[in-house]
């Protein structure tokens, strides 16, 4: 159970760091804009299947950004200390 708890809270981390490091990043574009230098990674345009009754879409974007990065690797430093 400890174990489970462990990779949630490692996750949760990860994700909260990354998404504040990417707001921060896209907010202080105007004053670093290096920060906002990134990747995209996905399926682009999204995958389509029609089936007469049913639709399916599958797509998948991960955009990360150098701000995002720092975010992630703060985000592991954390849960070090945790």
């Amino acid at each position: 159970m400890r174990r489970n708890r462990s990779v949630l809270t490692l996750l949760l981390l990860l994700l909260a760091g990354a998404l504040i490091g990417g707001v921060l990043g896209e907010a202080l574009s105007v004053f670093v804009p290096v920060l906002t230098k990134g990747i995209t990674l996905g399926i682009n345009p999204p995958v389509q299947i029609n089936l007469w009754v049913l639709s399916l879409v599958f797509g998948f974007t991960l955009k990360v950004n150098l701000a995002a990065a720092i975010g992630l690797v703060l985000a592991v430093l954390l849960y070090r200390q945790l």
